[in-house]
């Protein structure tokens, strides 16, 4: 795994976003009958927001950025990077980054891009915001992560259609020379697990085209196209149960803090069933282990920053955090961060139509 630390960096604020369309899971019971119940107590999801079919990933991730934006009355033109996290983009071209850098109407100085990463992404930007605040000539990282998993997902795919739910966050980052602390990530990657999580068609390697949108029935009786997601629930547990603790262990070694020193645990929120199975591999006290699956579901890249604003809005006191992501690719990624009584986290804010939403801006 590869070890990095950096300096002088501090989180402004994080806030977070989704649909106003809130679907409870009582309304797939057409599809799974009576295993509804099970299905709900083995995921730990009552509630996803879904979003409508012309709003997207930037949609709200500049939702949740102009309400942080404003909240900490920030000066746009401050900004220097602007960093968009997700697998769900707007088009295959241009970048995500440059539609929420139009929307938001950033300065033609800041410099924008994608990274194309899922359940790990949050970590992975919170690192490459921390390692880029490192030059002198950067002091402030608007970093947005989020993805509309709904619209990738077969409506007959009982495999993950109960699990996943669609959001956006924004977290603004900066340099800053008074804050003495370090932040320690440990990362890593496997790509022997690319075919375990994966949206077959609509790349490069195999096009859209009227073969690719046939749906095809798996052994589970799940029917799905080659356009939307698949994934092999038990290698991808497999791989999270082998992997996490030993990416915990050495970030905890690398900070020289043991579990103690945290306060809070904040884990990718991939299904209750998996975390309850770590937490109790790694001897975690569940209390501190935060999460956010029952109201929001699984929401990929922005299932850390949900949680932190769905458990810990407006926190006044200051606290030690490890984030924890992991999951496509195989990616995974860990940090240990503290926030104090100046990080503005907000509540989690619904998000109108897109009409609506073009007002706050």
């Amino acid at each position: 795994m590869h070890q990095s630390s950096g300096k002088h960096v501090k989180i402004r604020g994080i806030s977070t976003a989704v649909p106003a369309n809130k679907r409870g899971i009582e309304q797939l019971i057409p599809l799974f009958g009576a295993d509804i119940e099970k299905i709900q107590k083995s995921t730990g999801v009552q509630f996803r927001h879904i979003a409508e079919e012309n709003t997207t990933t930037t949609d709200l991730c500049c939702f949740a950025a102009q309400k942080l934006l404003n909240k900490l009355d920030y000066e746009k033109d401050k900004i220097n990077v602007l960093i968009l996290v997700t697998q769900t983009p707007d088009y295959i071209l241009p970048s995500s980054a440059h539609i929420a850098h139009k929307q938001l109407q950033l300065s033609k100085s800041c410099i924008a891009f994608d990274v194309n990463l899922g359940c790990s992404g949050y970590v992975y930007g919170y690192w490459l915001a921390t390692m880029l605040l490192q030059n002198p000539d950067i002091h402030s990282v608007l970093l947005l992560a989020g993805d509309t998993i709904s619209k990738v997902i077969s409506p007959q795919d009982r495999s993950v259609l109960p699990l996943f739910g669609d959001a956006g966050s924004a977290t603004l980052i900066e340099s800053d020379p008074q804050v003495d602390s370090t932040l320690f990530f440990t990362l890593g990657s496997d790509g022997q697990g690319t075919d375990n999580l994966i949206i077959p068609a609509g790349g490069f390697r195999e096009k859209k085209s009227k073969k690719t949108r046939i749906n095809c029935q798996d052994t589970s009786g799940n029917l799905r196209s080659q356009e939307d997601l698949f994934m092999n629930g038990s290698e991808i547990f497999a791989f999270t149960l082998k992997t996490v603790p030993d990416l915990i262990g050495n970030v905890l070694k690398l900070s020289n803090h043991n579990n103690n020193d945290i306060d809070y645990f904040i884990f990718h929120q991939a299904n209750l069933f998996m975390l309850q199975h770590l937490i109790k591999k790694m001897g975690l006290n569940q209390e501190k282990c935060l999460t956010s699956l029952e109201q929001y579901g699984n929401t990929s890249s922005a299932s850390i920053p949900i949680t932190l604003s769905h458990c810990l809005p407006y926190s006044k006191e200051k606290i030690r955090l490890l984030l924890a992501g992991f999951g496509v690719g195989y990616s995974w990624g860990a940090c240990i961060l503290s926030i104090d009584e100046n990080t503005v986290i907000t509540e989690v804010y619904l998000v109108p139509n897109r009409e609506e939403m073009n007002e706050i801006y």
